[in-house]
């Protein structure tokens, strides 16, 4: 019983001290409805950011508004070549559902990237059924570029013109949590009063001898 007591004691001072993690808005650069551009099959929208430091992406997110079809398109995240993007790191398909516009994308992620410059792009790819556009932001990104058939699936720069609404998190620890001193103080009384029934314990069975 007494050893049942202080594991249990022992288990409520270290959840005291536990940092659960937290999502934290990394990057956002706003909406606006100032321009929408074309987000269809065969065209490309990308932004540029950078990280000071090694970031896990847990979500990232585009502005996304559905005006003709719902349906599922490809975020990825990709290496900078200067002002274009470049290889790709990370990809997923995420889903619009609704025709409200809205921020959609992908969540429950664990992209490790270290610090230096990227690129998000939204596109539809052959057999996703998105159709729709991207309202421009309402500040732009580091660097924009989008490629369509028109510009032969090349990558060109379009800085100040084209910009895309985007949401990125990472991860972060929360603050190590400070008890109240009466949650202090319970503990401590509980540790207390195993040491007394401990002492007590002993020095019956040692009478008992």
């Amino acid at each position: 019983m007494l050893k049942k007591l202080a594991f249990a004691l022992v288990a409520v001072a270290l959840s005291l001290s536990a940092a659960p993690a937290r999502a934290a808005l990394l990057i956002y650069n706003g909406i606006s409805n100032a321009y929408i551009l074309t987000l269809v099959e065969g065209i490309e929208l990308a932004g540029a950011f950078t990280l000071a430091e090694e970031t896990t992406v847990t979500q990232v997110e585009g502005f996304v508004f559905p005006i003709h079809s719902t349906g599922t398109f490809t975020i990825k995240l990709t290496e900078s070549r200067g002002l274009t993007p470049g290889d790709t790191l990370f990809s997923g398909e995420a889903e619009a559902t609704t025709r409200t516009p809205a921020f959609r994308g992908l969540s429950g992620l664990n992209w490790v990237l270290g610090p230096g410059t990227y690129w998000v792009t939204f596109s539809v790819k052959p057999g996703q059924t998105f159709s729709g556009g991207m309202p421009g932001p309402s500040n732009s990104l580091e660097h924009e570029a989008f490629k369509s058939n028109f510009t032969g699936q090349n990558w060109v720069n379009s800085d100040g013109r084209l910009g895309i609404g985007v949401r990125i998190y990472d991860n972060l620890p929360d603050p190590i949590a400070v008890p109240e001193p009466a949650t202090w103080a319970l503990v401590l009384s509980g540790f207390g009063a195993a040491g007394v029934a401990l002492r007590r314990r002993r020095a019956a069975v040692a009478s008992a001898r």
